[in-house]
């Protein structure tokens, strides 16, 4: 049992700095010159194909012929993986990674929030009280001048904001349209390539196809990278809540936010402000209020 549970605790902290990372892998291949809708498109296709061979290989059918899962597949694409991925991208160039990392955290805060005023949940006070340090923090980390490194990121890191909201409208409708006995690993394929059928005509109409040229710069390194640790993570992540379950992955969170700053660190000298600190302990007390009062509810 103990080897069991330091097992699990291993697999999380390394999901979670492998997720943290990818804030910084984006910075550098947005920064370099890979524009956003073709880098969602690569970060779309090519791993939502790798798991559609895993799943043949595991013997799971997409079922791309049943026009409810089709549509399954474009709306929870659209919103759980094209939407906030090219929000993702478009801000991250204007702001430090590690502030990215903060604010993606709020997901959970946000889904809790909708599904309040969906009446899919209960209010709870802790809870609520959870929901409200989180929204106290994101002001924290927005509204003072001396926040972020530059008055100016004000703006982009206010859009960043509509990332993590759109993992929360993806989680919300995964919830209650999720198709009757389907499989984890199918729905995250079909909502990759759903993702990418979505960003693909933009991208032709608005950008054109990014094609690394022969000589590999470092753009094309960062997007390569960041397309391995897309199929990693995905494969990590079933891994990790086949073995240990939704509650216990629910700690992601913080794991990801405090790696993703320590990587921001490493590849950019990022040097956060004693404000930005307080938003991260305002958040992750808030994440605390509403994931042990999960806890409780789903223990039983």
């Amino acid at each position: 049992m103990k080897q069991q549970l330091t097992g699990t605790l291993g697999l999380l902290l390394l999901l979670g700095s492998v997720w943290g990372l990818t804030p910084s892998v984006s910075k550098v291949a947005i920064g370099g010159g890979v524009q956003p809708f073709a880098y969602g498109f690569w970060l779309a296709l090519l791993p939502g194909l790798v798991l559609v061979v895993v799943n043949r290989l595991r013997g799971k059918s997409m079922d791309f012929t049943n026009p409810r899962r089709l549509l399954f597949y474009l709306v929870s694409g659209t919103l759980g993986v094209a939407l906030p991925n090219l929000n993702f991208y478009l801000v991250i160039g204007h702001i430090p990674s590690g502030v990215m990392a903060v604010i993606i955290t709020l997901a959970t805060l946000f889904t809790y929030g909708l599904a309040l005023l969906l009446k899919m949940e209960r209010f709870d006070a802790k809870r609520g009280l959870g929901l409200l340090l989180g929204f106290v923090g994101i002001a924290v980390l927005l509204l003072p001048k001396s926040s972020l490194p530059d008055p100016e990121m004000a703006p982009w890191a206010l859009l960043a904001v509509a990332t993590p909201l759109c993992y929360s409208l993806s989680a919300i409708v995964n919830s209650r349209f999720r198709p009757k006995g389907s499989d984890s690993l199918v729905l995250a394929s079909g909502m990759l390539l759903g993702s990418m059928a979505v960003t693909a005509p933009l991208t032709f109409i608005l950008e054109g196809l990014y094609i690394p040229g022969p000589e590999l710069e470092a753009r094309d390194l960062a997007m390569g990278a960041h397309l391995f640790l897309t199929c990693f993570t995905y494969w990590l992540y079933f891994t990790l809540l086949g073995l240990a379950g939704p509650v216990y992955v629910s700690q992601l969170g913080y794991v990801v936010t405090l790696t993703g700053i320590g990587w921001g660190w490493v590849f950019f000298g990022e040097q956060l402000s004693p404000l930005v600190w307080l938003a991260v302990a305002l958040v992750f007390a808030g994440l605390a209020l509403v994931n042990l009062r999960q806890r409780a509810a789903i223990k039983p």
